[in-house]
């Protein structure tokens, strides 16, 4: 059972002002009034380092009562069981600010926990299984080249020349906005992982078609850097969070230099591989990189039950199974 902190927060349109609600693993909870004159300050044109805008976060959200049950909760933590921080922004909230910037605050800075981006509307495939081979589509708009989803994985698992074919089916390629859903639509894939260039545009409408009409059950969207990429990411990180209260596949949107992206997905896919949960593997990827760049956007976005969604377990036992027939 994982030890969830439910973070809620919400816009009151009789009193004109920002509520934070904290729900500890227990069942306690606790309100407070956020100070959300201070989130203008993460919005001004100048650059902030992501450890100026987690205290700036930290210090407008918690307060009071909300402040006490949080370091209750993070001192009561079990030792080696990560915890998670289940944000969820109601409509009004602005949702592109990097939330994600309050880990890297007291008292969570350092903490075992993993910040989602959180909906309780359940994944559409939540409680499936995975049919044997994962099929993975890799792709990129523009003149970028597509992420080698491939030879990570050949590079991972064992003896790949046998468990690769058997377990993975990977189609790579270019494409158009236009013609991504249509590839999509064409290969069902279990996993697509979509490289955005930082000259190319992808429709924001697009996005959210793909997550919600699709039967797909990860969506990796990677933001080439240095662009325009924190303003494309504001955009995708609403159609995520719309996606997520409708119903989506997990999702995780990156942004960041090259080198600490590919470092990124290296420690991401291979936690998959290892037949860990989205968070978790998620979680270990974003501690090995964090602090390679203080400039590398990574969010997570789960509905209930999506951080499962492509766990390897029944795929190993299928596998077991066919060796012994």
């Amino acid at each position: 059972m994982s030890y969830d902190l439910r973070v809620n927060i919400r816009f009151s349109v009789a009193f004109d002002q920002f509520t934070v609600e904290l729900i500890a693993p227990d069942g306690r909870t606790a309100r407070e009034n956020a100070d959300a004159s201070l989130w203008q300050r993460i919005s001004i044109p100048r650059p902030i380092m992501m450890i100026d805008t987690g205290v700036i976060l930290a210090s407008s959200i918690w307060r009071g009562a909300v402040a006490d049950l949080l370091a209750d909760v993070v001192t009561r933590k079990p030792g080696g069981e990560l915890g998670r921080i289940l944000f969820e922004p109601g409509e009004l909230v602005p949702q592109a600010i990097p939330w994600e910037a309050i880990m890297l605050a007291p008292p969570l800075q350092g903490s075992y926990f993993v910040f989602v981006r959180w909906s309780e509307t359940a994944a559409p495939l939540a409680g499936t299984a995975p049919q044997l081979p994962i099929s993975c589509l890799t792709a990129a708009i523009g003149a970028q080249r597509p992420y080698n989803v491939l030879d990570v994985l050949r590079n991972l698992l064992p003896d790949p020349d046998v468990n690769l074919p058997r377990t993975f089916q990977i189609t790579e390629g270019a494409a158009g906005h236009e013609e991504l859903r249509a590839i999509v639509a064409r290969h069902a894939p279990d996993i697509v992982h979509l490289l955005l260039g930082p000259t190319d545009t992808f429709d924001p409408q697009d996005f959210l078609a793909l997550l919600t009409e699709y039967r797909i059950r990860l969506f990796i969207l990677h933001i080439s850097w240095p662009g325009e990429a924190s303003h494309k990411a504001e955009a995708y990180t609403r159609q995520a969070h719309s996606a997520a209260h409708r119903g989506s596949p997990a999702i995780v949107i990156t942004s960041g230099p090259d080198a600490v992206t590919d470092y990124f997905y290296l420690r991401f896919y291979e936690q998959l591989v290892h037949d860990e949960p989205f968070d978790v593997a998620f979680f270990r990827a974003q501690q090995d990189t964090q602090n390679l760049s203080h400039q590398f956007i990574t969010r997570l976005f789960l509905g209930r039950g999506a951080e499962n969604l492509l766990r390897l377990s029944s795929v190993a036992e299928r596998l077991r199974a066919d060796a012994e027939d």
